[in-house]
């Protein structure tokens, strides 16, 4: 099974908030599966373990043990590159979906899965409006 996962539906393997039982029920009841990150997700991942430490829910401590242990799962994780044609198509996101409120980033994630789509099972998003605009790409984003 191949599972994009987004930045904020990556970090609830890492930090209990709503949705990380059922993420972690799931794929303890689907072993066999590959995770899909987009490679700006090593960055996002950063900034939100962070900001977690900034608005005192980590401490700096334990924080840095998140950041290690996630480097080393990024390991057992397949990147999908952010090249030119990458951005291209996330441009071209921006102008479809731009007016409906697709942000830069997400939009880098969406090209990120779209480049995916013929070999994902379904992705995974905790962003209601991204999960919008992968639905209307014809990509499953439920499990």
């Amino acid at each position: 099974m191949n599972i994009f996962f987004d930045t904020s539906s990556f970090s609830k393997l890492y930090h209990e908030e709503e949705g990380t039982k059922e993420l972690l029920d799931f794929l303890s009841k689907n072993p066999n599966y590959k995770i899909y990150l987009a490679e700006i997700t090593m960055v996002e991942i950063y900034s939100a373990i962070l900001k977690k430490v900034r608005i005192g829910h980590l401490s700096m401590t334990q924080a840095q043990n998140f950041l290690l242990v996630i480097n080393d799962d990024f390991k057992r994780c397949h990147f999908i590159p952010t090249d030119t044609q990458l951005l291209i198509e996330a441009q071209n996101l921006i102008v479809k979906y731009g007016i409906k409120g697709l942000r830069s980033l997400d939009a880098i994630q969406l090209a990120s899965t779209t480049k995916m789509k013929s070999s994902l099972d379904f992705a995974l998003t905790g962003d209601f409006l991204l999960r919008k605009f992968l639905t209307e790409e014809g990509i499953d984003s439920e499990f």
